[in-house]
């Protein structure tokens, strides 16, 4: 009779550490999903930053040559031209 209960506790104890493996398996293939979607994600994002601040270096180079060149009428054409963009 030992030997049946010894043999069900060894059986239990594997049944267990199988659910264990799918659990970790489960979850490692889960991390990888969304890594692989959240680096999609911050590639598209650095894509739009990139050129937001393409679309508007010209009107901040603009906007700083006239304040160096203390022209005020034409630094606030430039900042207007920056703040409509």
């Amino acid at each position: 009779m030992r030997a049946s209960v010894s043999t069900r506790k060894s059986y239990r104890e594997e049944h267990q550490h199988d659910a264990k493996i799918r659990q970790i398996g489960f979850a490692i293939v889960a991390a990888l999903a969304v890594a692989g979607t959240a680096g999609q994600a911050f590639a598209q994002g650095e894509r739009f930053e990139v050129t937001s601040i393409k679309a508007v270096r010209p009107t901040l180079v603009n906007t700083i040559a006239a304040l160096q060149a203390r022209d005020v009428a034409r630094a606030k054409a430039a900042f207007e031209a920056y703040d409509s963009a």
